[in-house]
């Protein structure tokens, strides 16, 4: 009798019969006989993928194989070109051309800078006092966006407004 079959005997003595004791100590080797062949079969798979990913760079590292002898290979392609005839190409004679010149009096340079207070920004008081008579509403979309809207149709408004 084994250490195991004792410690078993002293632990499930009065609370398992052997017939059921005999089929759980099956049930058990089977499940690690199980597993054992899983670990075996994970430890292969990772050994071949480590073997591939060796073998791969390799094969990258290794150079091209040069071939003597043999047909060009596919990534070149041989051209075979022929001088253009006399009726294709384009001559320039001189003094065919007229040159326009320019001198500095003839020239007129605008220029345009950036300049302050040519227009003013008016607040919603006297937005609405440049409208009076009209009916409008100043609609606030946010503290810094607003929108003027007529109440009445925009062919009214803009034939009485000048």
């Amino acid at each position: 009798m084994t250490d195991v079959d004792r410690l078993l005997d002293d632990i499930l003595e009065d609370v398992i019969s052997p017939p059921l004791r005999a089929e759980l100590m099956d049930r058990t080797l089977k499940e690690a006989r199980r597993w054992k062949r899983v670990r075996r079969v994970r430890d292969g798979l990772s050994v071949a993928a480590l073997a591939l990913g060796v073998l791969g760079i390799v094969w990258r590292q290794s150079g091209p194989v040069s071939r003597v002898g043999g047909a060009p290979p596919s990534s070149f392609r041989i051209v075979r070109s022929e001088p253009l005839p006399s009726s294709m190409i384009v001559r320039s004679k001189a003094g065919s051309i007229s040159v326009v010149t320019s001198s500095p009096g003839f020239v007129v340079v605008v220029e345009s800078a950036q300049q302050s207070g040519l227009f003013k920004e008016v607040d919603d008081q006297e937005l609405l006092a440049l409208v009076e008579g009209h009916p409008a509403v100043l609609v606030r979309h946010g503290p810094r966006e607003a929108e003027l809207v007529f109440l009445s149709e925009p062919n009214d408004v803009g034939s009485q407004m000048h």
